[in-house]
């Protein structure tokens, strides 16, 4: 029997010439929502992948921004299946690009494979030697720009380039990495291949920061954008005392359902947590933090998502892109810096599209924190630009140890300067801005903390996008009353795993028939 996949004619491809830039315009004459449904488990495209899609087959690099949970990866996938080859896709942290690869080969891509600091010689040798035989290679965007590495990527074809988390690109977000506003120039040795650039959250400011410095003003960028809302998420704040956040915090443990992830601002308070939730309860439970050995980290995130641990107790180094889908609780026992980074971590929960809980315990703590952050900003002022202003004036040989004995966040922040800005005067004047926009964002989230309208609303306020009427039935702590003894509340939180037990059985049973029909067997 001829299948799909059979039938699929080979690319038209047209070439024509833009300054330096060749600009590809593909036609495929397939139908996508067969191609889902013939090499996927479902049977419907979420919002914005088949638009994303679309705009790859017909040439276009493309930017999607895309709500947590809304399947992002298929986008690649599937584009992969039309058009098989290398494909290079930029990761931010070592245990997602783990965690990218076990989903690719899970999804039938049995030659993928990461490149990061973990990776032996042996190994790296052997992949970087047989790159036309590799479906999809990930790493870091440090690693990319090392010679080494884009050397031998630039004499093989590369049918699309991935940057996920695009994001990071941001010269303004606390997720900044100076490395990935370098990707244009990886781009340029690697003969400018047909870009996609993921990411769940980025306003007009972030966009233009990503067209900026992953593209050529040449090259056309499509923009598929879709809401950001996550309707099955129910948004909570309950304010309590300093003195019995602990024991509140197991109070709601009791009746949470699991698993979860607890975000702590800070590893010592953390760590200190951990010993007393260990005391105090019979969950099982690890914690996950920068200073974690690597080996420990992804023995964390492995036992999480093979259900082996009742909740992680985590710093925001466990947050971009983390897929269990099974996770139904986020608890913020600190609140993040930046709205950014709130729906980022909120965004690790309910990605099976089951009713999960997005909770912030906060007391007048919580505010005055957050007020010294802000107030940080602008008393670091002066020892930044002094640093600034040093870097630019000392001779080459200097700057590396320089570097090396300043805060990463502040040593990233003069690698970005020295790389795209020519003039002191230039960089000066964008650290100013920058201020300004840091401390709009903590003003954001104190906003956020003591706000009395939609929670929900006021999230999507900040990305420039609205709530639509229909979004949820159920929706926040500033909608509802929120009561952790209350009979509807116990009914919304039993509801997510039972929704998702059943879900479960209903995939199980379509593979059944699927197996069943290609291996003619009966029933």
């Amino acid at each position: 029997m001829t299948t799909l996949s059979d039938s699929i004619q080979p690319p038209l491809i047209g070439l024509f010439v833009i300054g330096k830039l060749q600009i590809r315009r593909r036609q495929f004459d397939v139908d996508l929502d067969q191609l889902l449904k013939e090499k996927t488990p479902y049977k419907t495209f979420r919002p914005g992948q088949k638009e994303a899609l679309t705009a790859l087959i017909e040439g276009r690099h493309t930017l999607a921004i895309l709500a947590t949970g809304s399947g992002k990866s298929l986008i690649y996938q599937l584009y992969h299946r039309l058009v098989p080859g290398l494909v290079v896709m930029v990761s931010p942290l070592q245990a997602l690009m783990e965690d990218q690869v076990l989903q690719l080969q899970q999804a039938g891509f049995k030659r993928s494979v990461a490149l990061h600091s973990m990776t032996t010689g042996r190994d790296r040798r052997f992949i970087l030697s047989h790159l036309p035989q590799w479906d999809f290679l990930i790493l870091s965007p440090e690693m990319l720009a090392q010679p080494k590495i884009l050397k031998p990527l630039s004499q093989v074809p590369i049918r699309l380039f991935v940057v996920d988390e695009a994001h990071c690109i941001s010269q303004w977000g606390k997720d900044f990495r100076s490395d990935y506003t370098g990707l244009l120039a990886c781009r340029k040795v690697l003969h400018f291949p047909l870009t996609l650039a993921l990411t769940a959250t980025a306003n007009r400011r972030i966009q233009e920061d990503i067209e900026t410095f992953l593209l050529e003003k040449e090259e056309p960028l499509q923009r598929v954008t879709f809401s950001m809302d996550r309707p099955n998420l129910f948004y909570g704040q309950v304010k309590v005392e300093e003195s019995q956040k602990r024991e509140a915090l197991l109070s709601w443990l009791k009746i949470l359902p699991k698993p979860g992830i607890i975000y702590v601002h800070q590893k010592e308070e953390l760590e200190d947590l951990a010993s007393f939730l260990e005391e105090k309860t019979p969950f099982r439970l690890d914690t996950y933090h920068a200073d974690r050995r690597s080996e420990d980290r992804l023995s964390i995130q492995a036992d999480f998502q093979a259900n082996r641990l009742d909740f992680i107790l985590a710093t925001s180094a466990f947050g971009m892109g983390i897929n269990q889908v099974k996770t139904r609780f986020v608890l913020h026992y600190h609140l993040p810096q930046s709205l950014n980074e709130y729906v980022q971590e909120a965004g690790r929960c309910g990605r099976d599209g089951c009713q999960a809980m997005v909770l912030s315990l906060y007391t007048e703590n919580e505010w005055r924190r957050l007020k010294f952050f802000q107030d940080k900003l602008w008393e670091e002022r002066e020892g930044v630009l002094a640093n600034l202003e040093a870097y630019y004036r000392m001779k080459e040989r200097k700057k590396k140890r320089f570097l090396e004995q300043l805060p990463e966040e502040l040593r990233e922040r003069l690698l970005f300067y020295s790389n795209h800005y020519r003039w002191i005067e230039e960089a000066k004047t964008h650290y100013m801005d920058y201020l300004k926009v840091r401390s709009q964002e903590i003003q954001e989230v104190l906003a956020f903390l003591t706000g009395k309208t939609c929670l929900r609303q006021q999230l999507l306020r900040s990305f420039d996008q609205v709530l639509e009427a229909s979004s949820s039935s159920w929706c926040c702590s500033n909608c509802q009353t929120l009561d952790k003894n209350s009979e509807i509340l116990q009914a919304y939180l039993k509801s997510g795993e039972a929704k998702f037990l059943n879900q479960e059985e209903v995939q199980r049973e379509d593979w059944r028939r699927r197996l069943q029909k290609l291996f003619q067997t009966k029933p």
